[in-house]
């Protein structure tokens, strides 16, 4: 019986990191998007104003 709750007790903290390790990565991505598009931004602003 105790090993029973100790086994839910462990699965239910794998699950719960690994949600926290998901929505880690999506924020983590966002941020990766947002620079990127601040750098293509930058480039084409100085290639335009090369011209």
């Amino acid at each position: 019986m105790k090993s029973v709750e100790k086994k839910r007790k462990v699965q239910k903290k794998y699950r719960e990191e690994l949600r926290k390790k998901k929505e880690d990565e999506q924020s983590t991505f966002s941020v990766v998007i947002i620079i990127s598009i601040f750098v293509i931004f930058m480039v084409l602003n100085a290639y335009i104003k090369s011209f």
